[in-house]
C-alpha cells in the first residue's frame, strides 16, 4: 500500500487477505458484498482483446449469457498467461434491503438465483 489516507485499504482475491490504513479517530467499515468471482481464460492476447471492444465488449457478451443486467458485472482485473479476465457478478439491487443506518443487507437469494443458471 503506498498510500496513508486513512481507510486506504489493499484486497488480494487470490490470498483473501484484506489490509487497512488506519489513523487515530479514523472508523473503517466492512460491509460484506454479495457477489460470485469468476475467472475466464481466454486464448487471446491483450492487445486482441482490446481492439475487439476489451471490457465493455466482454460484459456485454457475459450479461446476455448469464441473462443478467451488465451494471451486475465488475471486471476487477484483466492479465496475461493466455488472457485472464477476473469478474465479480453482483447481487441484483432491486433484491437489496437497507437497514436504519444506510447499510445494504445481501439479498438471501441471490446465490440461489445464479445457481440455477448452471
Amino acid at each position: 500500500m503506498t498510500t496513508a489516507t486513512c481507510g486506504a485499504n489493499l484486497y488480494r482475491g487470490v490470498v483473501n487477505y484484506l489490509q487497512f490504513f488506519i489513523t487515530p479517530g479514523c472508523t473503517v467499515v466492512v460491509v460484506p458484498r454479495d457477489a460470485i468471482h469468476t475467472s475466464t481464460r481466454l486464448q487471446w492476447t491483450s492487445e486482441e482483446f482490446f481492439a475487439s471492444g476489451g471490457v465493455t465488449t466482454f460484459t456485454q457478451r457475459l450479461g446476455a449469457v448469464l441473462g443478467i443486467d451488465v451494471t451486475r458485472i465488475k471486471v476487477v482485473a484483466v492479465y496475461e498467461g493466455s488472457l485472464v479476465v477476473e469478474t465479480q457478478i453482483l447481487d441484483n439491487p432491486a433484491t437489496q434491503t437497507t437497514n436504519a443506518n444506510g447499510t445494504i443487507q445481501p439479498s438471501v437469494n441471490s446465490y440461489t438465483e445464479l445457481k440455477t443458471l448452471e
